[in-house]
């Protein structure tokens, strides 16, 4: 059998929500901005490779 009335709410009750410590455009912006340095790391790392692979294979016109 089901009770008639609901129990009131606990004093606690709004503790249970976790709060945002940045705002979502502020957390937006920081992915943004990681992804960003993430990226240009990894481009300067394949740019470095692909030089030292060139320099390594370069042969000089034959004239």
């Amino acid at each position: 059998m089901l009770p008639n009335s609901m129990p009131p709410p606990g004093q606690n009750r709004a503790l249970m929500m976790p709060t945002r410590k940045q705002t979502r455009a502020q957390e937006r912006a920081a992915r943004i901005s990681w992804e960003r340095g993430v990226n240009e790391a990894r481009l300067a790392t394949e740019a470095t490779r692909r030089a030292e692979r060139t320099a390594a294979n370069y042969e000089p016109p034959p004239f």
